[in-house]
């Protein structure tokens, strides 16, 4: 629900930095919920679903801070840890009897702050600095970067300049200038050179497998 969503990806924000305060039915349901589950939340929403089927069936959102807290309440997306389920709907239902909500138990969702946060720090350096870096390493025949949220994916005009690069530690360098450049938009410090996701590839593999096309390539 996060990915996409550019008002609550605001309103996070600011709930993390600490420029706004969650209402005090909501605060006092992630407080506890962080006490009782042993993770960082930094948002909850409760509202109604918007769209489909369940339309009018009321909803949880918990925003985790991190994959990491993610983990400790769910195994994948759709499949939640029981007893993460059995605290985070006790929780609701003793907010719900205060704040006047309906009391039937919600549909349950969750999001990972930090990987929207990169995903928007990878955003901005696509549009704002990733030309500077094809720029900068023109001569080692990089044909273009481009990636799908917080992955990038650096294409060499062939496999021999991808060879040649890895080779004379150009690779290294030109994978320097992409983090340096993506950290300047991560304002949270979410991103780690352990954690930082780009590849190297070649326009030469684009055309012979995905037909010179990087939607087919990104599928």
């Amino acid at each position: 629900m996060l990915f996409g969503e550019k008002e609550l990806y605001k309103q996070t924000c600011a709930l993390k930095r600490g420029e706004l305060k969650l209402p005090p039915p909501l605060e006092g349901l992630r407080s506890r919920l962080e006490r009782r589950l042993g993770i960082h939340i930094v948002n909850v929403v409760y509202d109604k679903i918007d769209i489909g089927p369940a339309k009018g069936k009321p909803r949880l959102n918990v925003i985790a801070e991190t994959q990491a807290d993610l983990k400790r309440i769910r195994n994948n997306l759709f499949d939640y840890k029981p007893e993460a389920c059995e605290v985070i709907f006790d929780e609701f239902q003793a907010a719900a009897s205060v704040a006047g909500w309906d009391s039937h138990k919600p549909h349950l969702i969750s999001d990972d702050f930090s990987a929207e946060a990169m995903n928007q720090a990878a955003f901005e350096f696509f549009r704002i600095d990733r030309k500077k870096v094809l720029k900068l390493h023109a001569s080692h025949r990089v044909w273009n970067i481009t990636g799908m949220s917080k992955d990038i994916v650096v294409f060499f005009m062939d496999e021999e300049s991808k060879a040649a690069a890895t080779s004379n530690g150009a690779a290294e360098q030109i994978k320097q200038s992409c983090y340096d450049a993506v950290k300047t938009y991560d304002e949270f410090d979410y991103i780690t050179p352990e954690n930082f996701s780009l590849v190297f590839d070649s326009k030469e593999n684009l055309d012979k497998k995905y037909q010179g096309n990087l939607f087919y390539y990104f599928r």
